[in-house]
């Protein structure tokens, strides 16, 4: 279990006028100490999480004014302007204790969250105006909106981002994809066969083997990483290069291809009064041999498509396209 600051007493703000309440009613820590004069927004030892005013400071839009800004350990986290415009701001400190602590002081349609794709997405949906259109009975819950961003997010009044990022996907062409695998359907088949034979998941081997077969390989062009079949085993280079071998009807380099595989894809393995062994990995190997004409024909198989602004959808293939 992971560590976070507790954010249990933190007031709800949302807008510069709440904000600026809480903070007018939080007394100044006194003393001589290295936190005279802060104002813990929790309890009084919190003094980690901080509310603090400011006269001329420029808002995102480039009006001038009060602000009050929420602050957790060195970073500025979430700045309320007086214009009603809101600065989300991660700086670099993209981690739960970040995350819970800026939801906290956002109002409860407000979240900020974590993507797989290494930025974060800011949620949020609009009430009506008036308000009291909730209580009729044709009202329709508004869909959320979702945006990405990388370092920080600056707000309308309405909670909207002032430049909001698009979101872009990369869906597979399938009619592209089948002409691509026909490409590859010789080589599978005779993967398929040969790694019944000669690669079963019970085979291992002691690591001066294993070496020795790396050096025997070396020249096939594909990276070592040991036990590995994250997104790292492949660059668009290295791919490209098994493709070509894939293509080639040469039985000799078919049978090098597999045995680089082999060493690629082998996962080590300990047991009691036996030195450390590594183990093939069969399914391990299919996988990255149907993997690599995703890299290496990334151009042709992959559709990129802009969803309309405010929605979000993950971006599995993001990995063939980023691949360097």
């Amino acid at each position: 279990m992971g560590f976070h600051v507790a954010t249990e007493g933190i007031p709800l703000m949302g807008t510069y006028p709440t904000a600026k309440f809480v903070h007018d009613n939080i007394e100044p820590i006194r003393g001589r100490g290295i936190n005279r004069g802060r104002r813990p927004l929790a309890s009084r030892r919190a003094t980690h999480m901080t509310i603090r005013f400011e006269e001329g400071v420029a808002s995102p839009s480039g009006v001038r004014g009060d602000a009050v800004i929420c602050r957790l350990y060195q970073t500025d986290c979430v700045t309320f302007f007086e214009s009603g415009e809101v600065r989300i701001s991660l700086q670099g400190y993209d981690t739960v204790s970040t995350r819970l602590f800026i939801n906290a002081v956002l109002l409860p349609r407000q979240r900020v969250s974590s993507i797989a794709e290494g930025d974060s997405l800011y949620s949020t949906y609009s009430y009506p105006t008036p308000i009291t259109d909730v209580l009729r009975e044709d009202y329709v819950v508004p869909k959320e909106q979702q945006y990405m961003f990388s370092d920080h997010v600056d707000l309308k009044v309405d909670g909207i981002p002032i430049r909001p990022n698009i979101c872009v996907i990369h869906s597979v062409n399938r009619k592209a994809m089948s002409s691509v695998r026909k490409l590859y359907a010789p080589f599978i088949r005779y993967a398929t066969a040969m790694l019944k034979i000669g690669y079963t998941a019970n085979v291992g081997l002691d690591i001066r083997t294993r070496d020795k077969h790396l050096a025997e390989i070396k020249e096939t062009g594909i990276e070592y990483w040991p036990g590995s079949m994250s997104s790292t085993l492949f660059t668009y280079e290295n791919s490209d290069f098994l493709c070509r071998v894939m293509r080639h009807d040469d039985k000799k380099d078919w049978a090098n291809a597999l045995q680089a595989m082999a060493m690629v894809t082998m996962v080590p393995a300990y047991s009691a009064g036996r030195a450390m062994q590594y183990f093939y990995r069969p399914d391990h190997m299919m996988q990255a041999f149907k993997e690599a004409p995703k890299y290496a024909h990334r151009d042709q198989v992959f559709v990129c498509k802009e969803l309309p602004l405010g929605q979000y959808k993950k971006n599995p293939n993001l990995k063939y396209i980023n691949s360097l």
